[in-house]
């Protein structure tokens, strides 16, 4: 199974580098560009894990290891028969 994982800015918290982004995409004329979120991307093989037990290890070790919950989201899906990149 694999996990793919993305972490990022919480909604709720200013975060300069994506506002940057934002306005460097609209000034090389992305003028539809309204809003940008940077974070960062996982994918890690979990070997035959069930769900479960998947789900139980990230509510357990990813606000420690992967990520601030003070400023950030996560978010992950889960993909069973496809081993990582």
């Amino acid at each position: 199974m694999k996990i793919k994982i993305f972490v990022g800015p919480r909604r709720d918290i200013l975060h300069p580098p994506s506002k940057a982004v934002a306005k460097a995409l609209r000034n090389l004329g992305f003028e539809a560009v309204q809003n940008v979120i940077l974070g960062t991307y996982f994918e890690i093989d979990v070997g035959d894990m069930t769900r479960e037990e998947v789900t139980a290890m990230l509510k357990k070790h990813a606000p420690d290891r992967l990520y601030n919950p003070v400023i950030e989201d996560i978010s992950f899906e889960l993909v069973e028969g496809e081993p990582a990149a």
